[in-house]
Parts: structure tokens; C-alpha cells; sequence
């Protein structure tokens, strides 16, 4: 595993509702900040790859067995995180982090249809997972 260095996290969760604009904006942010994770969901995808935060310097997660997912993490190059490809899916993209000395963190990035009744089966998956194992 990387060496991680230990500093000040930021972490934001945004719907982009596969806007260019909104894309733009969250770009921006990422760009001024050191040590983020963004938890994305609705990202904007053209061409079957996603855009407006995919040639940023840091590292893009999503399932790429769909031509259109629907939730993606993009963590900046200071973030040591390895996906948990079981709980990977077009709605949902979960990684584990670490973070001080040892001690790892697990998120995850789920799109939520309005139509489903909430928690999606797949997250239920996932919390039971990260308790089992004390993650």
C-alpha cells in the first residue's frame, strides 16, 4: 500500500444531475484543494467516459462495466483508497481509505432512485460488511 500522508481532509457529496455546469463547479473546488474525496453521483458522461473531473490529477473510481454510471469517487492524489469492487455497481462505487496509522476509512458514493424505497440493498451490503469487519 502508498505511504499516506496525514493532513486535513475535505470531503463533499454532490448530485451533478449530468450537468456540464455543475461538473465546472465542482471542478473548480477540487482544483484549490489539497486532500478531498468527492462523493458523485448523476456525473456528467459523454462518450461513455465521464467528464468535467476526469483529467484532474487525482484518481477517478466507477464501475466501468456500465456506459453510463451513476455514482463515481474522484480522490485527490493524496488519498490512499482501494475500491471494494464487490459493493461496485452503475449506483453505487465504494473505496477504503487510510488514514492515520492504519486506521482505514470506508465511503462510498450511492445513486438513489427516486422510485426505490430507501436503504438500497446494496448499501445494507456494505454497512454490514464494514461492521463485520470493523472497518
Amino acid at each position: 500500500m502508498m505511504a499516506c500522508r496525514s493532513s486535513k481532509t475535505s470531503l463533499v457529496q454532490a448530485n451533478l444531475h449530468h450537468s456540464e455546469t455543475a461538473s465546472a463547479q465542482l471542478r473548480k473546488w477540487l482544483e484549490v484543494q489539497r486532500t478531498a474525496i468527492a462523493l458523485i453521483q448523476e456525473p456528467w458522461v459523454g462518450a461513455g467516459e465521464i467528464k468535467g473531473v476526469n483529467n484532474l490529477k487525482g484518481k477517478l473510481f466507477y464501475s466501468s462495466e456500465h456506459d453510463k454510471p451513476r455514482a463515481c469517487i474522484y480522490t485527490t492524489k493524496d488519498i490512499c483508497a482501494q475500491p471494494l469492487t464487490v459493493f461496485c455497481s452503475r449506483d453505487m462505487y465504494a473505496v477504503a481509505t487510510q488514514y492515520t496509522q492504519g486506521r482505514r476509512l470506508v465511503v462510498a458514493s450511492v445513486y438513489m432512485p427516486e422510485e426505490d424505497n430507501p436503504p438500497p440493498h446494496d448499501l445494507v451490503r456494505l454497512v454490514n460488511f464494514c461492521e463485520r469487519t470493523g472497518l
